[in-house]
């Protein structure tokens, strides 16, 4: 069986992709408790959807289902051009609990990776990863991702966000 990614974009997302992305979300309390100290809400997805950094456009963000047999899961979120026009960054790579530990992590992010490289002149992908999710630290390390040393906060995270680079 293939894995796949389906574009998903706020003024053509259907009703029947809003409810797999919300159930997907809501199938990753593990990763919501880590990073926000919270179980995941339904409103979660509405904010993944619509969530854009000053000075972009949904035309410069990427959010994607991963798909598995046809059904949604797991999901992605990417930002073209992040602080300058040869980087992307990654804000989310979600697996529902029941496909992780399967090898569909690694999956999904080749197929992202080689959705970044088909845009122009992309030199590299960014990651931040709260630190108290350890899994996911690992998980981006075995990937080839490599800490940049900076550091930040993302408002209703539980830690300091580590910033990590892969150069494509």
């Amino acid at each position: 069986m293939e894995m796949e990614l389906r574009r998903l974009q706020p003024d053509t997302v259907t009703a029947t992709q809003l409810a797999e992305l919300t159930a997907v979300m809501l199938a990753a309390p593990r990763y919501s408790l880590c990073v926000t100290g919270r179980l995941p809400l339904a409103s979660d997805t509405t904010e993944l959807l619509q969530e854009l950094p000053p000075g972009y456009s949904y035309a410069d963000k990427y959010t994607f289902g991963i798909y598995y047999a046809g059904l949604m899961i797991g999901c992605a979120d990417i930002l073209k051009g992040w602080k300058h026009e040869r980087q992307s960054m990654l804000g989310l790579l979600l697996l529902a609990e029941h496909a992780q530990g399967q090898g569909f992590g690694r999956q999904a992010y080749r197929l992202l990776e080689r959705h970044i490289c088909s845009w122009p002149n992309m030199a590299s992908v960014r990651i931040g990863v709260i630190n108290t999710n350890t899994d996911a630290i690992a998980f981006w390390r075995k990937i080839g991702f490599v800490k940049t040393g900076e550091t930040s906060s993302i408002e209703g995270h539980i830690g300091p966000t580590l910033i990590f680079e892969k150069p494509l």
